[in-house]
């Protein structure tokens, strides 16, 4: 049985870390604790989020529970060296681009920059620092950046880009220490499957973790059945997502993106374990689900519909995306932009700190 109690006040909050002033910690520190009153009346009509988290409740009901863990927020820096990518990734208009305006996502990070990732690091806790830009940055400066996060102290470096740039890429990654590569698959066919094994073919060669993104979309649909039969004969992992950007969410009718919940029974039987982390700041649960085969799901539902008003960041309580938003507050760690700012939010980009 997986289910958690629902967050409170008392559940959520604990004594702060010391922090520096005006920076992006203090702008975490007042998410988790919040110093003013609680939002009055507060109140989320967002039918879609609870069923949607009641129907994961459901699929992982009596699935034996490996483990579980309450955590602030994915310990994650996601730093952005650009975002000019113009890859598809097989569907045009999918990408979220990391939220970024395009003033920003045009310009280049600089190496400058680590030293103030340093500080964050430390002072958040954060472990695994996720590199975006292959696609659009010269190979031997992206190798820099990834040397350079292991320099500051992260434990992990990995690289999240399109299949199309990753198995090229791939032996100078590993020189520079890269310790997992994640690529964007949206659809399956046979020209998927060919670039997808000569990306393994390489990757065991090197001993490199490799993991997939799918974006659900209702045209893709019969490409996930090849997908999970892909990485069940491989032993891989997949995250499924909801299409994540204000375009995709939409600000005025009632139509949600499809969830994996609502595609569940293609592998919901397939099940035999769960691993279960709960993200307090970012509202969401994540569930890694190990199935027959040895391959996993990393799959996510949003709580903020069943949680308290206290429980709730005061950012995200203030906000008109709260009830459609899928990855939350920090949902995705601290992101570190191109222009040398962090950002808290996909949905978000005036949630900008230094």
């Amino acid at each position: 049985m997986t289910t958690f109690p629902i967050l409170t006040n008392d559940t959520i909050r604990r004594l702060p870390l010391t922090s520096a002033s005006g920076s992006v910690v203090d702008f975490v520190m007042a998410q988790m604790y919040p110093t003013g009153a609680e939002p009055h009346g507060f109140n989320i009509d967002a039918p879609a989020l609870r069923r949607r988290y009641e129907s994961a409740e459901a699929v992982f009901r009596n699935v034996p529970l490996i483990s579980a863990a309450r955590v602030a927020f994915p310990p994650i820096a996601r730093i952005i060296l650009n975002m000019r990518c113009r890859y598809n990734c097989g569907v045009q208009n999918l990408c979220h681009r990391e939220g970024l305006p395009d003033d920003v996502a045009n310009r280049d990070l600089s190496l400058f920059d680590m030293a103030t990732l340093a500080n964050v690091r430390q002072a958040l806790g954060l472990t695994t620092a996720k590199l975006i830009g292959l696609e659009t940055t010269p190979i031997a400066r992206f190798c820099d950046f990834v040397r350079q996060v292991k320099r500051i102290g992260f434990s992990s470096a990995t690289v999240t880009c399109a299949l199309g740039i990753a198995s090229r890429s791939l032996p100078s990654l590993v020189v520079a220490g890269i310790d997992r590569m994640t690529c964007s698959v949206h659809q399956f066919n046979g020209e998927v499957e060919q670039a997808l094994n000569a990306l393994l073919t390489q990757a065991n060669r090197h001993a490199l973790p490799v993991k997939l993104n799918w974006i659900l979309r209702p045209e893709n649909i019969c490409g996930l059945s090849q997908l999970i039969q892909y990485i069940s004969e491989n032993h891989l992992t997949a995250r499924l997502f909801c299409p994540i950007s204000p375009a995709h969410v939409g600000s005025g009718g009632r139509d949600y993106p499809l969830h994996w919940t609502d595609v569940s029974d293609l592998f919901a039987h397939d099940i035999v374990s769960v691993r279960v982390t709960e993200y307090t700041i970012s509202c969401r649960r994540k569930y890694l689900a190990t199935l027959r085969s040895g391959a996993a799901l990393d799959l996510s539902v949003p709580l903020v519909a069943i949680r308290d008003a206290g429980s709730i960041p005061p950012v995200c309580a203030a906000c008109h995306w709260k009830d459609r938003c899928e990855e939350g507050l920090l949902g995705c760690g601290v992101r570190l932009g191109p222009d040398g700012s962090y950002y808290s939010c996909l949905l978000r980009p005036d949630l900008r700190a230094i």
